[in-house]
């Protein structure tokens, strides 16, 4: 029983969408038993999520455990593909993470040929793509929530269904390109690279640059910063997110020195989001 319920659900959910499938009712007898017989409809085929969710007080699902529906069985069995669940089911930008599928089941003690496809996330390309197991790596780029892939087995007769492997990702921002110049650039395709640090001329007291952003959200608080060789700020720029869903953002600005002459040395722009620093770039100015 749960939480004294007297009536609790036998629930199938998709392992995708997390939509219930469906939600068979069943009465609590008074010992706390209650008995379930769920016949699945014929064109429900593949990997689920079946368990248990409370009738009464809005109690959470309980004893969840994943089920696999099979074609009716015929003269051939079919492979089953397995995926070990990650040990870290976090990823970010960047990070490097194994994909196990040398478990995968051949029901008729043949070998297996393996075949792993990325289903949703920004690129994480895979090492190898027809290993049992592999590895990928995050690479910059739109997206949110989760990295996901699926495995499919082969035993020379039969396909297995896909298993699925999904790693969150809590917090997919990144500043993936920052600079600045003498000139305007309007994307990051244009603006030239570089050097390291960059070099500004006295040619001109307009000094422009710009900040590329990987998944930036609206609501979003984003300063630019710029602080001269005495440390002092020159400049404090907000700007504004509104694309929507988040995805690449690209922001140019500038700031203007007037009639004064830019001091000679070692400057400095901070990007901040969020009251956090998120990127710095150190630059020259010189006559």
């Amino acid at each position: 029983m749960l939480d004294d319920a007297t009536r609790v659900c036998a629930a199938l959910v998709d392992q995708d969408s997390l939509e219930t499938v469906f939600c068979d009712l069943q009465e609590v007898q008074e010992d706390g038993f209650f008995d379930l017989a769920v016949r699945f409809p014929g064109e429900l085929l593949g990997r689920y999520y079946y368990g248990v969710i409370s009738g009464d007080g809005g109690a959470e699902g309980a004893a969840p455990f994943e089920i696999i529906i099979e074609p009716l069985p015929d003269s051939v069995p079919v492979p089953v593909a397995i995926i070990d669940p990650p040990s870290e089911p976090a990823v970010d930008f960047g990070e490097t993470r194994p994909l196990i599928g040398s478990k995968s089941v051949s029901r008729r003690s043949e070998e297996l040929s393996y075949q792993w496809v990325q289903v949703s996330g920004p690129p994480a390309p895979l090492a190898q793509s027809y290993a049992a197991d592999t590895e990928f790596t995050v690479e910059f780029g739109p997206g949110i929530e989760r990295v996901a892939f699926q495995l499919t087995v082969f035993d020379g007769k039969k396909w297995s269904l896909p298993a699925q492997v999904n790693f969150l990702m809590p917090d997919t921002f990144a500043v993936s390109r920052m600079g600045v110049a003498n000139e305007i650039c309007n994307g990051a395709d244009d603006c030239p690279d570089a050097d390291d640090p960059p070099v500004i001329s006295f040619s001109s007291s307009v000094l422009t640059g710009w900040v590329e952003l990987i998944n930036a959200q609206q609501g979003d608080e984003l300063k630019l910063r710029i602080v001269d060789p005495r440390a002092r700020l020159v400049d404090s720029s907000e700007l504004t997110v509104t694309n929507e869903p988040p995805s690449v953002s690209f922001f140019q600005f500038g700031w203007s020195m007037g009639d004064a002459a830019l001091q000679a040395g070692e400057w400095a722009a901070l990007f901040e989001r969020n009251g956090r620093v998120e990127a710095t770039l150190a630059f020259r100015v010189e006559p």
